[in-house]
């Protein structure tokens, strides 16, 4: 189970992700909402994939083949792609997932081209508030 992470620690810990897998700050309210549903669940996976993981989500920028294949739901290519450190974390990665990844970035191969396309979250939040 997750821990659970003091807000002043939170907030540090929110800002650290960001400037080390070179995010565009400042961050926005809903930004700083995702990668802090995402702080609890990122030991559970390997380190090296953080970055790929976060840009994705909150840029739209493409993941290697084997976090593309996963957020995908193709399990067969994810299983295929990945080294021996994400084979072993899989269950961990669907509950990270699961639990912490914005409705859209994950589902299918659709789902993921239509994250790429739009841009991951940033761009969401724009059009969201375009059409407002």
């Amino acid at each position: 189970m997750p821990q659970i992470v003091a807000e002043h620690d939170r907030a540090a810990a929110i800002a650290a992700l960001a400037e080390d897998h070179c995010v565009p700050t400042p961050l926005t309210p809903s930004q700083r909402h995702w990668l802090g549903e995402l702080i609890p669940f990122l030991p559970t996976v390997p380190a090296r994939m953080h970055g790929g993981l976060i840009r994705y989500i909150l840029c739209g920028i493409p993941t290697g083949d084997f976090l593309r294949a996963l957020l995908g739901n193709d399990l067969i290519e994810a299983v295929r792609r990945a080294d021996d450190g994400n084979r072993f974390a899989l269950s961990s990665w669907v509950v990270l997932l699961s639990n912490a990844a914005p409705p859209g970035c994950f589902g299918s191969g659709g789902q993921v081209a239509r994250w790429l396309a739009q841009g991951g979250l940033l761009d969401t939040l724009a059009l969201a508030g375009a059409e407002a």
